[in-house]
């Protein structure tokens, strides 16, 4: 049988990789490196995966309620540094070569033509589908929301208005400026165009990346009507589906998202839900680092978080910012569409699902997409920079150097 597990990351180091809860909708994974500060949350339907240890098990969230999507990447955060619209890509990559299905081309075509922007070189030793942010993703609010930060402000810096979907809410496309998102991709799909759009660090950016077909559950791809198994291709080799949001250059890595299907023999389910210790070892096979540890329950207003620290930062970083609040929009549910509007960006699905179209400026269409961030912070689960914290006292054992 297959089981799903999902981490989440900064960089490829696999030591820097948290074994997440999906549907975790009021505890998004906090992250704060040299490159980025945000939080993730990764929803997955029905989920029957393996939580973390002594973690409960969340099948169900609101958001996937009222659509099909099998699974969603939201992401709320600011980049660091100066960058366009044309060196920040979003897609899959792996280690190593993979054995694909039969007609794996055909859908590499089909994406292509629904997003131009797409480059992929799928059987290469290491393959990998990557494509500009501001074309693959489904859903993009972008806000200016510059931060100072107070003198004798000595807290850790909340540099972001706090979590907008603790209900499973969706994000929703523009509200300063009206946004379609078929239309968005369609005008950067232009190189020119994306180089024009400066990404800053006084943006906060909220993203969404669903998809109606993946189904990471059953190893599956859902097609209207049915399901085709993707386990007699796999052959049950190991193969995490890793999501990645990096620079074209791969200079700058700013999150990572894993789904790892592995086939586990002999495995009894757990019913109950809960996170099992001899379950987990099972799927875990790297080492323990000095960055992973969870807090205790005393710390951060019992929010029980987990901190995981980044190699690489340091204390100028975090000093560009500071809390601000927000108002956030309400709900906004993904539509059903044609099948071949639908598609995926990446190698791990074969469609990806379009929202739900609405008006666009065409003069304000080379300005930055707007919108309004949201009020409320709820629990959230942290990934921070090592640098940063060296007031922490919070460390585990046997760090691992990144790549």
């Amino acid at each position: 049988m297959y089981k799903l597990r999902v981490k989440v990351g900064h960089s490829y180091d696999p030591s820097t990789h948290i074994h997440i809860v999906p549907n975790d909708d009021q505890r998004p994974v906090y992250i704060d490196t040299p490159h980025f500060t945000g939080r993730i949350c990764v929803r997955v339907r029905d989920f029957n995966g393996f939580a973390p240890e002594g973690k409960e098990r969340i099948a169900y969230s609101r958001y996937f309620d009222g659509n099909s999507d099998q699974y969603s990447i939201q992401v709320q955060g600011r980049f660091k540094g100066s960058w366009t619209g044309d060196d920040v890509v979003f897609g899959n990559d792996f280690d190593h070569k993979i054995e694909l299905p039969p007609l794996s081309w055909l859908g590499l075509k089909i994406l292509q033509i629904i997003d131009p922007a797409l480059e992929a070189d799928i059987y290469g030793d290491k393959p990998w589908a990557y494509s500009p942010i501001l074309v693959t993703m489904n859903t993009i609010r972008v806000s200016e929301a510059p931060i100072e930060l107070d003198k004798d402000d000595s807290s850790r810096d909340r540099v972001l208005p706090s979590w907008p979907s603790s209900d499973g809410s969706h994000v929703k496309e523009g509200e300063l400026v009206s946004f379609d998102p078929t239309k968005r991709r369609k005008y950067f799909s232009k190189k020119e165009r994306r180089v024009e759009f400066q990404i800053k660090e006084s943006q906060v950016w909220d993203i969404d990346f669903f998809n109606s077909y993946a189904d990471f559950n059953n190893f599956a791809v859902k097609l209207p009507g049915f399901s085709i198994s993707l386990a007699p291709f796999w052959k049950r080799q190991p193969l995490p589906f890793r999501y990645v949001c990096k620079t074209r250059d791969s200079s700058a890595v700013f999150f990572v998202v894993i789904f790892d299907v592995t086939y586990i023999e002999d495995v009894n389910d757990n019913k109950s839900g809960k996170g099992d210790k001899n379950q987990d070892l099972q799927m875990e096979n790297i080492e323990t680092d000095d960055s992973l540890k969870p807090l205790p329950d005393s710390i951060e207003n019992n929010n029980h978080h987990q901190e995981l620290v980044s190699e690489n930062s340091n204390k100028d970083s975090q000093e560009l910012f500071k809390t601000t609040q927000q108002t956030q929009s309400p709900k906004s549910t993904a539509t059903k569409t044609n099948i071949f509007q639908r598609g995926t960006r990446g190698l791990s699905s074969i469609f990806r699902s379009n929202s739900q179209p609405t008006a666009i400026d065409a003069a304000q269409s080379n300005t930055n997409i707007l919108s309004t961030s949201s009020s409320s912070s709820p629990k959230e689960s942290v990934l921070e920079s090592k640098e940063n914290n060296d007031t922490k006292q919070q460390k585990s054992e046997n760090p691992k150097d990144e790549k």
